[in-house]
């Protein structure tokens, strides 16, 4: 057997022939592209990807799964915080209290109105603005001696 033949290709050397031991089938000055062993046999091929690549790749992986994580316990806290069905139904039937309530008071302010239109004093206001019962200037006149008398009756 050569000695090409006894080392791998991985002896430092051009020739594989010159760089092995003939003797024993070891490499004389080590090993390339990051082989180990005698006959440079085993380790990690040169074109293996860098273990920096593998920190960054591992880093990504734990950064997207603690996202992953954080949103899982938001969404449980939330439903915590939102409460049993019970409270649930509680919380509703309030706010279709308060809206009933305000329904009612609508109701309520429109029949009042429809009521100030057709009681009685309303329609005695109208007879006293036909009959026309007031003797004094009017506050709304505008001529100067009506003004003067309405403004200032100790004058007369």
């Amino acid at each position: 057997m050569n000695c090409s033949q006894m080392c791998s290709l991985y002896c430092r050397g051009k020739d594989v022939g010159i760089s092995c031991n003939p003797k024993t089938g070891e490499c004389r000055a080590g090993c390339d592209g990051g082989f180990i062993g005698p006959k440079c046999e085993s380790g990690i091929p040169t074109d293996a990807p860098n273990t920096e690549d593998y920190q960054f790749y591992w880093l990504l992986v734990g950064f997207f799964a603690s996202c992953i994580m954080m949103t899982i316990f938001i969404i449980v806290l939330c439903k915590k915080i939102q409460g049993t069905d019970e409270t649930r139904d509680r919380r509703r039937r309030g706010t279709k209290v308060i809206i009933s309530m305000r329904q009612l008071l609508r109701k309520y302010r429109k029949t009042q109105a429809n009521d100030d239109m057709a009681s009685p004093a309303s329609t005695i206001h109208e007879n006293c603005e036909s009959e026309s019962v007031l003797d004094g200037p009017e506050p709304h006149s505008t001529s100067d001696n009506d003004m003067g008398a309405y403004r200032y009756p100790h004058t007369l």
